[in-house]
Order: C-alpha cells, then sequence, then structure tokens
C-alpha cells in the first residue's frame, strides 16, 4: 500500500524474499520477524520504500549487507519476479528479454532503472538508483547481479557472459568475484554498468513461447497503468519517452497510457512547468551527449538511437541544444 508522496515502492514478493532469508540465515528470531510478516499481508501486491528502510535498519548490526544481498540476489528466479520473470523467459532470445526488463521493471519497484544501449559488436546495460537505493547502490547493483546471473542460468547453458563495471573500490570481500567467476569484474570504473558481447545477446531462449510472450507483455503494460501515481506526471511522460527514444512517440501517444486526455496531460505538464516538447527534447539531448561522450558510437549511429534518420537533422537539433555541432562538441570535450 503506497500512501506517501514521491514515494518509492517494490513489489511485496520481495520484502518475503528478505524475511525468509533474514530467518534461514538465522540473523532474526521468528518471533521477531512476526510482526513484518503480519504487516506485509496489509500491504498488496507493493510495499513503500520506507517499509523496506525499517526493516533493513531493525537488522543492520547483524547484517553483512554485501554478503546478504548476493543471497538475496540468488534467490530471485524468472518465476519470483512474477509476469516481469514470465515475459523474459518465454523472450526469443537473451537481448529480448533484458528488453523486457528495461521496459518493464517498474512492475516491481520503482527506484532502479535499466538502460540498455548497443555500441557496434557490445552491448551495455546501466543502472540508475534512486531513494534508499541510491544510498545503497553498491549492495542493490550486486543484489542485481546475482540475480541477472541466477537467471541467465535459467535462460541459457552458457550462462552468465559479460565485463563487470563497479563504481567502488575492490572490497575485501570476495562474494561478487566468486559470483561472476566466468565473467572479468572492473573496479574504481566511472559507472556501474554490465557489458556483454552482442552475439552472447543473440543466443536463443530455449522456453521461447510467443503466446506466453504476449500474454505477459498485456500484463505488464496494464500493470504500469495500475501502478501507484507517486511520481509527477513529467516524470511518468519521461519515463515513458526514454524506454525506446529511436521510436517515435506523440502527445495521443502518451496520454493514452497515461488514461488522460491530450488536453489534459498538456494541463498537468504545464503545471509543472514543462511540456511534451520540452521533456522529450531534453531526454533526446542528455541521452546524444553521453553517447557521444562515449565515443564509441559514429555520429550517424546516435544520431538514430535518438530517433533522427537524417543526420542532417540531428545535427541541427544538436546545434539548437547546444550552440554547437556535434562535431564541435566532440572537439571540445
Amino acid at each position: 500500500m503506497i500512501n506517501k508522496k514521491n514515494q518509492g515502492y517494490l513489489a511485496s514478493v520481495y520484502v518475503q524474499a528478505i524475511l525468509e532469508l533474514l530467518q534461514e540465515l538465522e540473523i532474526a528470531s521468528e518471533a521477531e520477524l512476526m510482526p513484518w510478516y503480519q504487516r506485509l499481508t496489509r500491504q498488496g501486491r507493493y510495499v513503500d520504500e520506507e517499509f523496506l528502510v525499517e526493516l533493513l535498519r531493525q537488522f543492520e548490526q547483524r547484517l553483512d549487507y554485501s554478503d546478504f544481498f548476493i543471497r538475496l540476489g540468488k534467490r530471485l528466479r524468472l518465476e519470483v519476479h512474477g509476469f516481469l520473470g514470465y515475459a523474459a523467459k518465454s523472450s526469443d532470445t537473451l537481448h529480448e528479454a533484458l528488453m523486457m526488463d528495461v521496459l518493464y521493471l517498474r512492475t516491481q519497484l520503482s527506484f532502479v532503472d535499466f538502460n540498455l544501449s548497443i555500441h557496434g559488436d557490445l552491448a551495455e546495460l546501466t543502472f540508475e538508483f534512486r531513494g534508499f537505493a541510491a544510498k545503497h547502490a553498491r549492495y542493490f547493483y550486486e543484489c542485481i547481479l546475482a540475480s541477472l546471473n541466477t537467471m541467465s542460468q535459467q535462460l541459457s547453458p552458457e550462462g552468465f557472459q559479460g565485463v563487470i563495471h563497479c563504481d567502488y573500490d575492490q572490497p575485501s570481500s570476495t562474494e561478487l568475484i566468486n559470483l561472476a567467476k566466468d565473467s572479468q569484474v572492473l573496479f574504481s570504473q566511472d559507472e556501474n554498468k554490465i557489458v556483454f558481447p552482442l552475439a552472447f545477446l543473440q543466443s536463443k531462449i530455449s522456453s521461447s513461447d510467443e503466446y506466453l510472450k504476449a500474454l505477459s507483455k498485456e500484463q505488464c503494460e496494464s500493470m504500469l497503468v495500475a501502478l501507484p501515481k507517486n511520481e509527477s506526471v513529467s516524470e511518468q511522460v519521461r519515463y515513458l519517452i526514454e524506454r525506446d527514444l529511436a521510436k517515435p512517440i506523440g502527445l495521443s501517444e502518451l496520454a493514452q497510457a497515461l488514461h488522460l486526455s491530450e488536453s489534459s496531460l498538456k494541463r498537468r505538464l504545464s503545471s509543472e512547468g514543462t511540456s511534451f516538447r520540452k521533456i522529450h527534447e531534453h531526454s533526446k539531448e542528455a541521452k546524444a551527449k553521453a553517447l557521444l561522450k562515449d565515443r564509441i558510437e559514429s555520429i550517424d549511429q546516435v544520431a538514430l538511437q535518438v530517433g533522427y534518420a537524417e543526420t542532417a537533422a540531428f545535427n541541427k537539433a544538436f546545434k539548437r541544444w547546444t550552440g554547437m555541432s556535434p562535431r564541435e562538441f566532440l572537439d571540445d570535450y
């Protein structure tokens, strides 16, 4: 049950997994956890972020966060993630399965976002953490890595293949190294991300099922619409736009997704001091700058990734945003 303005949320099933692990590892007794189980049964599909904060705070003196979150991630198999997990399991390839996570992760929690981008023969999965997760980004990141490793083994006999970048120094504990024994782990990097060979993501999934995939996607779309509306309308619009900047999206499509009329959506955005055009342009500008700074893709490829089929149109838009051309931006950067 989410009842706080701008409060993050997560699926109750994840809190259930945390409670079970606390008891299994004898970090907390059944008597200590019983009030939490009772509260959880009253919450419904989601709990707010503060519920998680209070729970972990009660037992933090007994927790080894890194070990605990990696163990938690290992428990989060495809089936735990509900329709999101089934959408991934029924996908044709690992790339499509990851895109399901990018598109529908918010059906499960609000304070982590994934972004998948292609750079030549490599693919990068980057992460954005907010709220409580941002303060403990390392542990949430390691939990996600453990879960991705578990799910990769479910989906492909090749398991998990990628180079793991961590934006923190190498810890004394070896849990992450042991987890990713078949992958390279780099510490003290600029950001948390996983770099996959594109060929690996093109691996076929034996459990692919078109009917189950269509059903799961339909359920995920319905869940997105029914999510707690704690974010501002402008934030919801930004999220819908940035799910795939290469794909054209219009005001009518956004209004339909948010169950608003176009005029109502315009008024709501105006009351928040912005507009569809401003959000759309800002999202494209931020994505274009980030891709150009990577210096991996050509200007033509960057243009395509932010929705411009013609490089000339992208050059004109970029100069309008920044006062310089993409080439001048690269030279200056």
